[in-house]
């Protein structure tokens, strides 16, 4: 049993996701079986270093009781028990991001025909889009969904009514733009890596396409992925990673923390590449990298841990740039965030 997927599953969960699987498993409209809140509180009561004694066999007393062992009515409780675990997932998915549970909300009401309950659904997802400091791919695909949802409420009424068509376009154009970039700065380092040769697709037309509209670098995370493609194919494209790295220090707060680090570590490799066939100026080129990410704490992971290959090349490249003073500080200060070995 301790080798199931319930159990893989369960143990890593965290404790703030426990206790809401643990609501989540007691409410009837998720689960009507005894058993398997038995089987839940079993699991949530046995620490993760203990799992080894789950074994079938004793889960059966604690969940059934003087009942027969059954194999089978075990394997049929854990497994309903593994489906609601993944309804929660699911259900905590969706409704973390809340102007994502307006769109949704959008969706049911123009279904039920509740005009009033979606203009002030889509009110809200539009004052959360607003006010939201976030531009990144995520925040033009919410974009993109409002208006989606929008017109599909305004298109049954008459032929000539206003409808929101430009927007629609516009905000499909920016989420094309920016999803394609990425994935094609994602492709380029792949292809440097794996030594593979990758079908671009649509990208030449894209870039066609902001040769001739410039304005849409103005929105960060079509700029980024742009001049950072660009740094990378153009023969000299020294000018477009300085654009790149002023681009990225303007817009941290643009970006959530996981694309952030996406980007950020772009930045890096292409330093580290740069230096590698023999631009020594980009040693400090990397170094400010080195000093923004441990600024905005992306070096460190969701455990607050600084890897010792990372902490050895920073304590390096100081050294070799010869700030002995920032080098010291630096030991001083991390070395207590160096994962232990």
């Amino acid at each position: 049993m301790y080798t199931s997927k319930l159990v893989d599953i369960f143990y890593r969960l965290s404790k703030s996701q426990l206790r809401g699987l643990r609501k989540f498993v007691q409410s009837p409209y998720h689960n009507k079986r005894e058993d398997v809140i038995a089987l839940f509180e079993l699991l949530y009561k046995t620490p993760l270093e203990n799992r080894m004694v789950l074994r079938k066999e004793k889960a059966f007393i604690k969940v059934f009781g003087k009942k027969k062992y059954s194999s089978d009515q075990m394997d049929y409780t854990m497994s309903f028990l593994f489906k609601v675990v993944e309804q929660f997932l699911v259900y905590e998915n969706a409704t973390e991001d809340k102007t994502k549970v307006q769109i949704a909300l959008m969706e049911e009401y123009r279904k039920l025909g509740l005009s009033k309950h979606f203009q002030q659904s889509l009110s809200v997802a539009e004052q959360y889009q607003e006010k939201s400091m976030v531009r990144d791919i995520d925040y033009h695909e919410k974009s993109f969904q409002i208006e989606l949802e929008q017109y599909q409420f305004l298109s049954p009424k008459q032929r000539d009514a206003p409808k929101n068509l430009q927007e629609l376009s516009s905000k499909l154009d920016l989420r094309i733009l920016s999803q394609k970039l990425m994935d094609a700065c994602r492709l380029l380092a792949h292809q440097a890596v794996a030594k593979q040769q990758y079908n671009f697709g649509l990208l030449n037309a894209l870039l066609l396409y902001i040769e001739k509209e410039p304005d849409v670098l103005a929105h960060p995370s079509i700029a980024l992925y742009y001049y950072y493609y660009q740094a990378v194919v153009e023969e000299d494209g020294e000018g477009y990673f300085q654009k790149y790295k002023i681009a990225f220090l303007e817009s941290t707060d643009a970006f959530a923390e996981k694309e952030l680090q996406g980007l950020y570590i772009l930045a890096v490799n292409y330093c580290i590449k740069s230096i590698n066939v023999g631009k020594d100026e980009y040693q400090l080129e990397l170094f400010d990298f080195y000093n923004v990410g441990l600024q905005l704490r992306i070096l460190l992971d969701e455990n607050e841990i600084l890897s010792q290959f990372t902490f050895n090349n920073i304590t390096k490249l100081g050294l070799r740039l010869d700030k002995i003073d920032w080098t010291e500080e630096f030991i001083e200060k991390y070395k207590k965030f160096v994962e232990p070995q």
